[in-house]
């Protein structure tokens, strides 16, 4: 992290960007538990897909109208203390998890949950733009997207080993546990840094060495003020193409161990931990998108590009999702990869961007209410339809979304295009 070297308090924004690093990394880790058990769950209550992802469905819709609800307030609420309490309360809650064997019981901690954590990443990303320098924050930000995929590539390999030789409810405890660690740790160093801003020391990032300044505003990761485009019809668009991103996310990835399981016949806990590579490859992909963006800021034209094979590919699944497993889990791996290089592309990395124009917190907050939506509906309409109607019928559905978010994100990159001045930042 030599980028913070520079700095007078380099070891300070490392600390921070650790702490929110860990801290988002179990956020998500301690939620998609349920995800990576789902065979376990089907099997533990004797139920269906869809009643075993109604929990997730209905966190993602509470999520989501709880961070439109957040984004007018954002702004006017010491947004530390409420992250510090909602984040300790989901940590305790998911715990209860453990003691419960009841399904009801589950989907009602998750639609607590909903609410909860729906200010976790946008008030991370609102506290990092307001306690970082700019120049660091596409960095931060490539580094903070890593946590997600990390945190669900262990939560397969935990989860795996609890079904296999415990209970997979205990996975719960174990990560809220861990979840309150990351929060004191987390709020320890904001602390300091504030303090720091507090006793009038500058926190506007001053260079120990002034001379390293010399091309800061030139190659500034953020659009600087005075460049004129429509911020409404931008966001409008980056909302719809993070939805459908998400929608593909969530669609296909959800079931690779079922997958595994019921088609080509693995026991639960191997099923689980083979799907550890997927997120993995996640990770892989938004550092391979940020370094793309870095070098060249085409960034809607590559998302379309990534689109398009993901329709390819999943058009080829319907006739080959039960050729072998080799074949399965490689093929579930590059579509986990696209679609998670094209959220990249969609959420944070233009949202930081454009902070000049518009909050990044409350643009954050609205974005990612979206993505919530698909995060919600799809586990359950794609669980629907493999109850009814078999893999065939559910890749051909993934085809026909895939196919609208292609025409979509398209379409919608020549219009943004032709009716902003943001050519230089976006299509470089």
């Amino acid at each position: 992290m030599s980028i913070f070297n520079k700095y007078k308090y380099g070891k300070n924004y490392k600390k921070l960007l650790f702490a929110g690093y860990v801290f988002n990394l179990l956020v998500f880790a301690i939620k998609l538990v349920y995800t990576a058990q789902l065979p376990a769950v089907i099997d533990f209550f004797g139920t269906t897909k869809a009643n075993a992802t109604l929990g997730l469905t209905i966190y993602y819709f509470v999520y989501a109208a709880s961070q439109i609800a957040l984004s007018f307030f954002i702004t006017k609420i010491n947004f530390k203390n409420y992250l510090l309490i909602t984040s300790a309360l989901s940590a305790i809650t998911f715990s209860i998890i453990t003691f419960t064997d009841s399904l009801l019981t589950i989907w009602f901690i998750f639609a607590v949950n909903g609410f909860l954590q729906a200010g976790c990443w946008g008030g991370l990303v609102y506290i990092f733009s307001k306690l970082l320098p700019n120049e660091t924050l596409s960095f931060t930000n490539k580094i903070l997207s890593t946590g997600t995929t990390v945190g669900n590539a262990v939560t397969y390999a935990i989860s795996a080993f609890f079904v296999a030789v415990l209970d997979w409810r205990f996975t719960f405890l174990f990560f809220g546990i861990l979840f309150l660690i990351a929060i004191i740790y987390l709020f320890i160093q904001i602390g300091v840094l504030e303090k720091i801003k507090k006793q009038g020391d500058e926190l506007s990032f001053e260079y120990i060495n002034q001379s390293n300044d010399k091309n800061v505003q030139k190659n500034s990761y953020v659009i600087p003020q005075g460049v004129n485009f429509n911020v409404k019809l931008l966001m409008t668009y980056i909302i719809g193409c993070s939805f459908l991103a998400n929608c593909l996310i969530y669609g296909l990835g959800n079931w690779i161990p079922n997958l595994l399981k019921d088609v080509h016949g693995f026991p639960t806990a191997l099923s689980i931990l083979l799907t550890m590579v997927m997120p993995l490859l996640s990770m892989l992909a938004t550092i391979v998108m940020y370094n793309s963006f870095d070098k060249s800021s085409n960034i809607f034209i590559k998302a379309s590009i990534l689109t398009f094979i993901t329709l390819i590919l999943i058009i080829v699944m319907i006739f080959g999702y039960d050729i072998s497993f080799i074949f399965a889990i490689l093929m579930c791996a590059v579509l986990k990869f696209l679609p998670t290089a094209m959220s990249a592309g969609y959420t944070s990395y233009t949202l930081v961007k454009i902070k000049n124009y518009i909050n990044s917190g409350t643009s954050t907050l609205v974005v990612n209410s979206g993505a919530a939506i698909a995060a919600g509906s799809m586990p359950f309409i794609t669980g629907l339809i493999m109850d009814n109607f078999g893999w065939s019928i559910y890749y051909v559905f993934m085809a026909g979304i895939c196919f609208v978010a292609l025409l979509i994100m398209t379409i919608g990159s020549i219009v943004v295009r032709k009716k902003n001045n943001i050519t230089a930042w976006f299509y470089a």
